[in-house]
């Protein structure tokens, strides 16, 4: 530690607190235990101070000085560093962040300041505040939305990413609502996303396993569908590899096969393949080279995959192993 670094007792009449900061959320009984111990133990941590233009700035230990005020301390222990007003917009930030329970509505205001008033690079910003420059746009994004809204986030009754997708509706109203139903239904990002597409796009279906929501805000998962059918899947679904082709030509089969299709009589329409479900081990483990047969019953079958045949003027399907 420097000279000009080392603990130094500093008037409270002399500290200047500035608009533009970052402040960590406290609760109340978390502070009444702040005051508790400064009351009993002095202050243990000294402030960080930084003079700009002979004036003493307050950097970090806001709460610290509210209860040495209230206390009716005169003097507090500081650490005192030369620098800027952007090195304080800066250092601020960066404290606050390494604590883990900073305000990100505060930042974003830091970083918009750093942005249109230090004319800083938005990716140059983010950098030097150790903020990814993707998060860095979230937070620019969401100080378009209401104060009453960006107070919800500050006191973390919805979270930053469903906060930057509600930026993205201009309806004011649309906002707000998104918003309360966000903060009672405890909306997911993934959720949030979801609903304000669905307001954005009201005529394109939603999303498979995606969600709809009740006229009351509440969200419903969307089960996914079968390809072939178009019910419902309501369990969890077990998944087969199949190529694009295959796939066709089972759908077209299917329903050819059903509707009595193109030289498909009415004895000659498909109907289920009486099987059991097969293991997990049988799905994931293909027949060996021989176990696969090496020549089809007739000349209208073709394979389907390892273990079916497709008559291609019957549109029949046959399981083989």
């Amino acid at each position: 530690m420097s000279e000009s670094e080392k603990i130094q007792m500093v008037s409270i009449e002399k500290i200047l607190v500035p608009e533009e900061r970052v402040t960590s959320i406290v609760d109340s009984s978390t502070m009444a235990e702040l005051e508790e111990s400064i009351k009993e133990r002095g202050i243990r941590q000294p402030l960080y101070i930084m003079r700009i233009k002979d004036k003493l700035i307050l950097v970090d230990g806001l709460h610290r000085l509210i209860v040495a005020k209230k206390l009716g301390i005169k003097q507090v222990p500081c650490i005192i560093r030369e620098g800027t007003e952007k090195d304080l917009l800066i250092e601020n930030l960066i404290l606050n962040r390494q604590r883990g329970i900073s305000d990100p509505i505060g930042e974003a205001q830091v970083l918009k300041t750093l942005v249109q008033e230090h004319k800083m690079p938005l990716s140059q910003a983010a950098k030097a505040c150790n903020i990814s420059e993707s998060t860095a746009r979230k937070y620019l994004q969401i100080l378009k939305l209401p104060q009453e809204i960006l107070d919800m986030v500050r006191r973390k009754e919805i979270g930053l990413g469903c906060a930057y997708w509600i930026s993205k509706l201009e309806d004011r109203e649309q906002q707000y609502s998104v918003a309360r139903d966000a903060s009672v239904y405890e909306y997911t990002e993934e959720m949030c996303r979801a609903r304000v597409l669905q307001l954005l796009r009201p005529n394109v279906e939603p999303e498979q396993t995606g969600y709809t929501f009740t006229p009351q805000g509440a969200p419903q998962k969307v089960l996914p569908r079968c390809f072939l059918c178009g019910e419902e899947i309501q369990e969890d679904p077990v998944y087969i590899w199949l190529h694009r082709n295959c796939l066709d030509i089972l759908q077209s089969a299917v329903q050819e096969g059903w509707q009595g299709g193109e030289g498909g009589s009415q004895e000659n329409q498909i109907s289920p393949i009486q099987q059991s479900t097969p293991t997990r081990q049988e799905i994931t483990t293909p027949p060996t080279p021989q176990q696969i047969p090496t020549q089809t019953p007739q000349s209208d079958w073709v394979w389907l995959d390892e273990c079916h045949l497709v008559n291609l003027r019957t549109r029949e399907i046959r399981k083989v192993c």
